[in-house]
Parts: C-alpha cells; sequence; structure tokens
C-alpha cells in the first residue's frame, strides 16, 4: 500500500499538458496479436463468456523514481498489446531493475516511441477490443493500472472495467509458467504468466 500512494502521489502532481521533457511516466506500446508469438493460455478462450479477462503487467525504473520502462496486456483470447520505452531515465532505475528488467528490454526493437504516441496506440488498441461483453483489464499491483491511467490522461475508455486479481494467483502456476517459458519480470512474460495461473 506504500508504494501505491507513492504512485498516487506522483501521479497527482504530473501535469498532462507539459510536453515530455524527462518527467516520468514515458512509454510505448505494441499489439502482438497474431497467434504464435509466445505461450499464452492453453485454449485462448475466456473463461467467462460474458467476461473476457485481459491481464496487465508493468516495469518501471523505482518506487521513488517511477518511469515507466515497459508494459504489456495479455488477453484470453490471445491478443496481446507489448511495448517498451524509449526514452525513459536510466540514472533512475534501481540496482534491482538494472540487474534484472533492463538485460530483458530489446527483443522487439521496433516497439520503441515517445510518451505521446504510446497514448495513442494503446489508446487505439484498448478501443478496438469488443465493447461486448465487457473486457476487464486485470491487474495484481494497483501501480500497474495507476501506470496505464497516467499514460492515457484518464480512466479506460468507456465500457472497460478492472479487477485486482492478487488473490487469485496460483503462485505454482505462475513459477511453473517462468519455469518453462523463462522471462521474468519482463512485462510481456509476466502478463502470461499471470494469465495462465489466474484461478
Amino acid at each position: 500500500m506504500a508504494h501505491e500512494k507513492k504512485l498516487a502521489d506522483r501521479l497527482a502532481r504530473w501535469d498532462p499538458a507539459a510536453p515530455y521533457a524527462g518527467e516520468a511516466w514515458p512509454g510505448v506500446a505494441r499489439d502482438l496479436a497474431a497467434a504464435g508469438d509466445g505461450p499464452l493460455l492453453p485454449d485462448r478462450r475466456p473463461r467467462d463468456p460474458w467476461k473476457p479477462r485481459y491481464f496487465l503487467d508493468t516495469e518501471f525504473t523505482d518506487f521513488d523514481a517511477c518511469q515507466l520502462i515497459s508494459m504489456a496486456i495479455v488477453g484470453e483470447n490471445g491478443r496481446e498489446f507489448y511495448g517498451e520505452c524509449s526514452d525513459f531515465e536510466h540514472p533512475l532505475c534501481s540496482d534491482f531493475v538494472r540487474a534484472t528488467v533492463l538485460p530483458q528490454l530489446g527483443q522487439f526493437p521496433d516497439r520503441a516511441m515517445p510518451f505521446n504516441q504510446l497514448r495513442r496506440e494503446l489508446l487505439d488498441w484498448l478501443n478496438r477490443v469488443p465493447a461486448k461483453p465487457t473486457p476487464v483489464l486485470c491487474f495484481d499491483f494497483h501501480g500497474d493500472l495507476q501506470l496505464v491511467e497516467h499514460l492515457l490522461g484518464g480512466p479506460l475508455p468507456r465500457g472497460w472495467k478492472t479487477e485486482n486479481i492478487c488473490n487469485r494467483l496460483d503462485a505454482r502456476r505462475v513459477a511453473g509458467y517462468f519455469a518453462e517459458h523463462g522471462g521474468e519480470h519482463h512485462a510481456l512474460y509476466d502478463a502470461r504468466a499471470h494469465g495462465s495461473a489466474f484461478i
């Protein structure tokens, strides 16, 4: 909760009208909609046909000086959205991020772009998801949702719902996913792991 309050405090002080000039929360996005991009859910069908879920994960520099590094949204239907930030400030990264997150970047080098372009692409992707049945953006850390809302400059598009699933992830399945596929602390693979471990 303390980390989430820090993120909320920083969001409250951010000016969305200001040009990006090293402030927190840059980002990029990617639609990886084609099947075969990587392992996801066993059958690529929503568990609840009236509540299709999309699993969110982000990586960021640090809790105290937070800038978005990467983000991913993985749908139960196989649709994926991923991006890496090209202009976050490396000196703000924690030692953990330097050692664990940064070495995994660059697997999708064509997806580096400025903050405003990320906003446009993310909004376009979210708006292309059918509004019926109601899509649900799932997260296990509220700061991930805060980062996305901050990137959009407000709440998710009309029709989207959110769900905190931190108590609905099977830790053994998460561990099993990474044991088989690797990629822990890469936003895309973390989001896929959450999709496979949701109960």
